[in-house]
């Protein structure tokens, strides 16, 4: 029971059904899910560890979405991405580099003008290269990593040529990754996560919400 309101309390918060900065009362959302205030507890202990929910003396609330927040998301993601490309390039297997190839045939399927659907082929192929690292710790920290990234509705593949791009991206992360060529692999994936961060600061510097030089 701890583990089904913990998925669908998650769920709802990443997906912004329960939206940035609710309060998260242990008695209505027992209610909401239909079950004890224990696993309902549980559940929040998890998610404040998981970053989604934050601490304000005895009241927990939904964490805010703050600029400086997602950069920081994007600096510690370049890392873990670069070490998951170089890893699944030495360790996947046969079936994985399969998957991955499918993964990236589907999104060279979705339209250009369908960015939803863009991001959720991007990270389906995305967690994919994750368990082709055969890294237990990797998976965990990206897996995190994502879903605070994803309380963030607006990503970067609508950027103007930033789906294109992406797609040849992928294209030669699959390629570093079925020819075991594990320095490529890192700096294909470091490069296309880096460009990812460089058009959301661009974005919040033309807002004028954060300073562009950070």
């Amino acid at each position: 029971m701890v583990d089904s309101a913990y998925s669908a309390l998650r769920r709802d918060i990443v997906s912004g059904q329960i939206k940035p900065g609710d309060k998260l009362v242990e008695m209505s959302l027992a209610d909401r899910y239909g079950v004890s205030r224990t696993p309902i507890r549980e559940a929040l202990r998890r998610l404040e560890q998981d970053g989604l929910v934050q601490r304000n003396g005895r009241r927990l609330r939904v964490r805010q979405h703050r600029p400086d927040e997602i950069l920081d998301i994007y600096d510690v993601r370049i890392v873990l991405e670069e070490a998951a490309a170089r890893a699944a390039a030495l360790r996947r297997t046969g079936i994985e580099l399969s998957l991955l190839a499918r993964a990236y045939d589907a999104m060279r399927g979705v339209s250009e003008d369908d960015a939803p659907a863009q991001q959720l082929a991007s990270w389906a192929f995305h967690e994919l290269v994750w368990a082709a690292s055969h890294s237990t710790t990797l998976v965990d920290l990206l897996s995190r990593l994502q879903a605070n990234l994803r309380r963030y509705p607006d990503g970067t593949l609508g950027e103007p040529g930033r789906w294109r791009q992406s797609l040849t991206d992928h294209a030669r992360l699959v390629s570093a990754i079925r020819e075991r060529r594990t320095t490529d692999a890192a700096e294909i994936a470091s490069a296309h996560l880096s460009a990812a961060r460089e058009l959301r600061l661009r974005a919040y510097a033309d807002e004028g919400v954060l300073d562009p030089v950070r």
